[in-house]
């Protein structure tokens, strides 16, 4: 694999995290605080604000945005961490199809800078767009592991059609 896990490194995401206590920062800090040099990542902030629909509300406070909005916040702000590993749960969770989309091309980049995105969702589409392996779990552990290949995408397509993504079959299936 291109990028490679630091157990020591990694960082748990939670949506709620940039909001918590944040009660005089504006959008544009939310998505900088973390940085070490403030110029240079107001640069990098403004440029993911930017990609994800966010610079026209980058000076408002979190709290005024729409859950949406507040979603995509939440990812600016935990790229903008500097971590080398970031783990994002649902991160397409209430957004509409273009902002999924944005979402996706923001994980790919992010991805190429050589950070490494794991992704926890049930969202096919946003799998399809950004995705480069799949480790599907079931009762706790893996059940299965593949690339998204031509392989992997038809594998992933079948496990979605039988509808057992969201919670709709039974043990006796």
């Amino acid at each position: 694999m291109k990028n490679k896990l630091v157990m020591a490194m990694i960082t748990v995401v939670l949506a709620s995290e940039c909001f918590a206590g944040c009660s005089k920062k504006t959008i544009e800090n939310s998505a900088a605080s973390n940085a070490s040099v403030l110029e240079e990542n107001e640069k990098e902030a403004d440029k993911f604000l930017e990609m994800l629909d966010l610079i026209k509300v980058k000076d408002r406070h979190p709290m005024s945005l729409s859950g949406g909005q507040k979603q995509r916040v939440a990812i600016a702000s935990a790229i903008a961490s500097g971590r080398s590993v970031l783990f994002l749960d649902e991160p397409t969770s209430g957004l509409d199809h273009k902002h999924m989309l944005e979402v996706a091309e923001v994980l790919r980049e992010v991805w190429d800078t050589g950070i490494s995105v794991y992704v926890i969702t049930h969202d096919l589409e946003l799998i399809i767009e950004c995705c480069t392996d799949v480790i599907h779990f079931e009762n706790g552990t893996i059940a299965d592991q593949y690339q998204m290949d031509a392989e992997g995408m038809e594998k992933i397509r079948k496990y979605f059609m039988q509808g057992k993504c969201c919670g709709k079959w039974s043990k006796s299936d």
